[in-house]
């Protein structure tokens, strides 16, 4: 007489199954795909997060400059009051606390908070020799706006090519320390 078996767990060729009849390679899948659409989601919400709260990528204008910009410029005590700002550039990507550069009717100022000593720099006028502008067209890569001060130092900061801003930006600059 024969009995019948059915090949149970415990059976070599009989794949694992879970308590819910879903083999475990099946669960791993379920996981995998949770866990991929949980990162991709996650990143993509974090996407919307950086775009809604950065800064534009070009340099504002001084009426298109947003006031809590200047709110934040005044904070960190580069801006005075009266001052009107001419041209404004954050290279920040979560806010413009990372940093910020602006020509002012007054000065020049850069604020970079990457760990220096001094993250603000305050250049009025009269203490600028001269200024340079290394242009980058490329929408991806800054260009380059350095300058010289009397006392032997320079200075140096980003600025973008969009609109070809930055050569307006350097311009104002050179407007204002007498052309050179």
């Amino acid at each position: 007489m024969s009995s019948y078996s059915p090949k149970g767990p415990s059976h070599p060729n009989h794949p694992q199954k879970s308590s819910r009849g879903i083999p475990i390679w099946g669960w791993l899948l379920i996981c995998l795909f949770g866990l991929v659409t949980l990162v991709c989601g996650g990143g993509l919400v974090g996407l919307v997060i950086v775009g809604v709260n950065s800064p534009e990528t070009q340099i504002y204008l001084g009426h298109e400059v947003p006031k809590s910009y200047l709110d934040v410029a005044k904070e960190i005590g580069g801006l005075e009051n009266g001052e009107k700002v001419k041209f404004f550039y954050s290279d920040g990507i979560m806010g413009i606390e990372e940093g910020f550069y602006y020509v002012s009717d007054r000065k020049v100022v850069t604020y970079n908070d990457d760990g220096r000593v001094t993250p603000l720099i305050e250049m009025p006028f009269g203490d600028i020799t001269d200024i340079y502008l290394e242009r980058d067209e490329s929408f991806l890569i800054d260009s380059e706006i350095t300058i010289e001060l009397k006392d032997g130092t320079w200075v140096s900061f980003p600025v973008s090519s969009e609109h070809d801003r930055d050569e307006k930006f350097a311009d104002e600059i050179r407007k204002r320390i007498g052309g050179n």
